[in-house]
């Protein structure tokens, strides 16, 4: 006795590994979704707003890595010297 196959399954197999594929052969964005590149000095002009702000530094420490966190600070310090 021979398994009868349904067409539909067929279909919709099909039509998954299409998918599949789609998604697969997608671009990555380099940046997220939403995001705007700043300028440096738009960049700088946030960091000043947030620099003495604790609350501001416990919020990014919440969501980055500490590490990425001390290094944003390094990089933004020395961009501040050298506009200053």
């Amino acid at each position: 006795m021979t398994k009868r196959v349904n067409p539909l399954e067929e279909l919709v197999e099909q039509g998954a590994n299409a998918l599949v594929q789609l998604v697969d052969d997608a671009p990555e964005e380099t940046m997220p979704f939403g995001s705007v590149k700043l300028s440096n000095a738009e960049q700088v002009e946030r960091y000043l707003a947030m620099r003495d702000d604790m609350q501001a530094w416990i919020a990014l420490l919440s969501e980055q890595p500490a590490f990425d966190v001390f290094r944003y600070a390094i990089e933004m310090e020395a961009r501040v010297h050298a506009e200053s």
